[in-house]
C-alpha cells in the first residue's frame, strides 16, 4: 500500500496554515475527502466512483484502486480538451475560465492546464497565510516586509485572448 508524504512542518508554520503540526497525514487525507465531495459530480468524479472513495473513513486506498495515474497527454486527451470549448464540469465543477500556459517541455512546445477559481482563491489565502507565518520566527527581519516585499509563486497575470491564459 502506498503511504502518504509525511512531512514535519516548523510549529510557526502549522499554527498559520492551521495545520496540527504533527499529523500531517491526517491532514492529508482530510484534504483529499474535500477535493473529492467537490468533483464528484463532474464527468471524472463520476467515471472514477469518488461517492465509494468517499464511503471509506480513509478514502486513499479506494481512490487509488480507482483513478488511473494520468500523464500530462493522457488527461488532456480524455479530459481537460473538453473544457476547452466550454464544456462544464469535466474534471471539476463549472466552466474553465483561465488556463495557465506552461514554458514547454522536451516533450512539447507548451501545455494548457486549467486554472479554476477555486484554485486562484485558494492560492490567495495560502500566500496571505504564508505571509501572516513569517511573524512567528523571531530571527525573521520583519522591516523587510514592506511594499516591496516578493513572494515566489505561480503567477496570477491574466491575459485576454481566444482562450484566457496565465502564464508562468
Amino acid at each position: 500500500m502506498a503511504r502518504i508524504i509525511d512531512i514535519k512542518l516548523p510549529k510557526a508554520i502549522a499554527s498559520a496554515l492551521r495545520i496540527p503540526p504533527n499529523d500531517a497525514r491526517r491532514q492529508q487525507i482530510k484534504v483529499l475527502k474535500k477535493l473529492l465531495k467537490k468533483a464528484r459530480f463532474t464527468e471524472f468524479g463520476q467515471r472514477y466512483h469518488f461517492d465509494k472513495a468517499l464511503l471509506q473513513k480513509n478514502p486513499v486506498p479506494g481512490f487509488q484502486q480507482q483513478v488511473p495515474i494520468h500523464d500530462y497527454n493522457k488527461i488532456y486527451e480524455e479530459w481537460w480538451k473538453k473544457t476547452l470549448d466550454g464544456t462544464p464540469d469535466v474534471t471539476w465543477p463549472g466552466k474553465i475560465k483561465y488556463y495557465a500556459l506552461s514554458s514547454g517541455t522536451s516533450e512539447a512546445a507548451s501545455k494548457y492546464i486549467p486554472v479554476t477559481s477555486d484554485l486562484l482563491r485558494s492560492n490567495q489565502v495560502n500566500y496571505i497565510r504564508q505571509l501572516i507565518s513569517v511573524f512567528g520566527y523571531e530571527e525573521a527581519n520583519k522591516k523587510s516586509l514592506t511594499r516591496g516585499f516578493l513572494m515566489l509563486g505561480g503567477a496570477t497575470d491574466l491575459q485576454k485572448r481566444k482562450r484566457r491564459l496565465v502564464c508562468w
